[in-house]
């Protein structure tokens, strides 16, 4: 029997790569550098024989741009990858509608398809009360480099791990912003391409690596490329506007910004999400149905904070400005639709589920793993998850 591949990526100097390409049972892995971007911030491709998946090791692996069949998953990009190294994340580097908005600098690196966020602030901005300490919005994770990966092609699969360390950071010590302050977590993420099925996985294992019980504050965001009448379907006992405004009357289906200029942003909290029982584990679940006919179904962990987001518009727009030029921050349009969960409130305004059973403390030593699976459905598959969502909402959604 033919032997698995296994292979090894230095994802910070591209020459150091005697090999930038591993071919094996159908599968291809390729380490590669993007014309006009640091030199430092490379990108991996990882692909089957339908799936062609996009790494991106200086943004703690997060999971850029993914084909499947050669059409997009995941929404277009806004901007390019950003220089690690140059980041300052709780910075006044960017102005919100002409004022300067301390921990926002994380929009222009906000790129990928799959983000994860935290540990110590997953959410939006937020001061330590005693200390004064600036937590950037959506923590520090997904601008973490990951200074190499190792893979492995097999008969059937193909994976890709990388690892870094989560720290307590020392904004104003020598030396890089991410290799600074005390360690409190080591973060592995693991990229799995079955052979043979139209799906991949997508598993985080954050480890407590200190000598305490620690509380890891942790979130996602999951953006889908959406079309005009791409419709997210949650199954989920109640809903309410983010904001605590009026509800719109269609909280399920995107449409394109009538005027692009214009940036329109919407979430809807959900709570008392369907439990499914997969493999052991506790999952939510929701589907993306497309008038276009493609069906994908996102299992991702449970959690307390569970909202969707659909944003549309916004290219150039003056909302978001680089303080020093003037400059927009956005220049093309956010068209995305998708969800952020996370272990606590995103506003820190206590509006969560607090019905649902999460680990929420690690022991020293503990591992804490999420996993997301994306998968696309064939006709009678989606059929079957469709009505079970409308079943679902039908018998428990107290404000329909």
């Amino acid at each position: 029997m033919e032997k698995s591949v296994e292979f090894r990526f230095n994802c910070r100097t591209l020459s150091l790569n005697r090999e930038r390409v591993v071919e094996h049972h159908g599968f291809r892995a390729e380490i590669m550098h993007r014309e006009g971007e640091p030199d430092h911030a490379l990108r991996v491709m990882l692909s089957g024989k339908d799936f062609q998946m996009e790494l991106l090791p200086s943004k703690g692996l997060s999971v850029g741009e993914v084909f499947y069949g050669g059409k997009p998953l995941f929404w277009e990009p806004p901007a390019g990858l950003p220089d690690p190294d140059g980041l300052n994340l709780t910075s006044g580097e960017i102005k919100i509608n002409g004022e300067t908005a301390e921990g926002f600098t994380y929009l222009k690196t906000f790129i990928s398809g799959i983000e994860l966020y935290g540990l110590r602030n997953w959410g939006m901005p937020r001061t330590g009360e005693q200390t004064g300490e600036v937590h950037p919005l959506h923590g520090e994770t997904s601008n973490i480099p990951v200074s190499k990966v190792t893979g492995l092609l097999d008969r059937d699969h193909a994976e890709l791990k990388g690892t870094f360390l989560y720290r307590h950071f020392t904004r104003d010590a020598d030396g890089t912003w991410y290799e600074s302050g005390e360690p409190l977590y080591q973060v592995t993420r693991k990229v799995v391409i079955p052979a043979g099925r139209s799906l991949f996985k997508v598993t985080d294992s954050i480890k407590n690596i200190t000598g305490e019980v620690r509380i890891p504050d942790w979130g996602y965001h999951i953006t889908f490329r959406p079309e005009d009448g791409s419709k997210l379907l949650v199954p989920s006992e109640s809903v309410e506007e983010r904001s605590g405004g009026e509800m719109p009357r269609d909280i399920e289906t995107w449409h394109p910004a009538e005027d692009p200029r214009i940036r329109t942003e919407t979430g809807i909290i959900h709570k008392g999400l369907k439990i499914y029982r997969e493999n052991g584990r506790k999952v939510n679940k929701v589907l993306m149905h497309y008038p276009s006919g493609r069906e994908i179904s996102l299992t991702f962990p449970v959690a307390p904070y569970f909202q969707t987001w659909f944003c549309n518009g916004g290219a150039n727009t003056t909302e978001f400005t680089f303080a020093e030029t003037g400059r927009p921050v956005l220049t093309r349009n956010w068209d995305g639709q998708g969800i952020e969960i996370g272990s606590s409130p995103l506003d820190h305004d206590g509006n969560m589920d607090r019905s649902v059973d999460y680990r929420e403390t690690l022991q020293p030593g503990e591992v804490l793993e999420n996993e997301i699976r994306i998968e696309m459905l064939t006709g009678r598959q989606a059929k079957c998850l469709l009505n079970d969502i409308r079943s679902f909402n039908r018998k428990m959604r107290k404000n329909n």
